[in-house]
């Protein structure tokens, strides 16, 4: 038997309607895959979720530490490092950016800390901190210029110290920051790098004067207040010497 003309020309038994109410076998096993795949997307998302906002706030700690260019006071840092701290241990994976942020937290924590075994601690954190992070990221040149600065801060100038100056003039060359930093790492320590240390901090030291004035100008007050300002102006060619009108005191011109 039909149905009325206002319902179409179709059966009970062959109604659109009623097939569609029987779902096909492949949606049903798809609505089941989905279920669980949601369930651990949620566990997952959660600890990340909290691991960024908690690496975040580390971050703007760290910025306003680096503009006031003075320590934190201690229970600022505290708070900080736990932050820091909590952002690693809830990252789902390994994430070198936590890490990183957690060593930096740990450099200033030294500056913090009364000298003795609690500075020396920081440091050692801080320095494997470092390492965790270039081992899961090692083409990030600022990790490895932290790593040296760490080894530094630690009288540790060895074959990992000369490994991480040498991979952040390799990575990071051309980066006006990251070669100022890596120029005032190797006057700072001057008298105890090997040769071969030595030019690498000069050629950093040249590519940042070679950036700008401003940046030639500081460079030169740097070296010259380390008293590296001859080998610096020996090292530059006397183009730039004279573009940047730097070295005049010692008769480059």
């Amino acid at each position: 038997m039909t149905i009325s003309a206002d319902n179409g020309p179709y059966t009970k038994s062959t109604s659109p309607r009623r097939a569609s109410e029987q779902p096909p076998i492949a949606q049903k096993l798809a609505c089941l895959f989905a279920l669980p795949v949601s369930a651990l997307c949620l566990v997952l998302s959660a600890p990340m979720l909290f691991a960024g906002v908690a690496s975040e706030q580390a971050e703007l700690a760290l910025r306003n530490w680096q503009r006031s260019d003075t320590p934190p006071s201690e229970s600022y840092w505290n708070m900080s490092f736990q932050r820091a701290v909590s952002a690693v241990e809830q990252a789902p994976i390994t994430n070198a950016e936590y890490l990183d942020r957690l060593g930096r937290v740990l450099l200033w924590g030294s500056l913090v800390a009364p000298e003795g075994a609690r500075r020396e601690t920081q440091r050692q954190g801080a320095l494997q901190a470092f390492r965790q992070s270039v081992e899961a990221r090692p083409v990030w040149p600022w990790t490895w210029l932290r790593l040296a600065y760490a080894k530094q801060a630690l009288h540790q100038m060895d074959d990992e110290y000369d490994l991480a100056m040498r991979r952040t003039n390799e990575l990071g060359a051309g980066r006006m920051e990251l070669d100022s930093d890596l120029a005032a790492l190797g006057f700072s320590a001057w008298s105890e790098l090997t040769p071969s240390q030595r030019t690498i901090t000069l050629e950093a030291a040249n590519r940042s004067v070679a950036f700008s004035k401003k940046e030639a100008l500081h460079m030169y007050n740097l070296a010259k207040a380390t008293g590296l300002a001859t080998p610096l102006c020996w090292s530059l060619g006397s183009a730039v010497k004279a573009e940047q009108q730097i070295c005049k005191e010692e008769g480059s011109q």
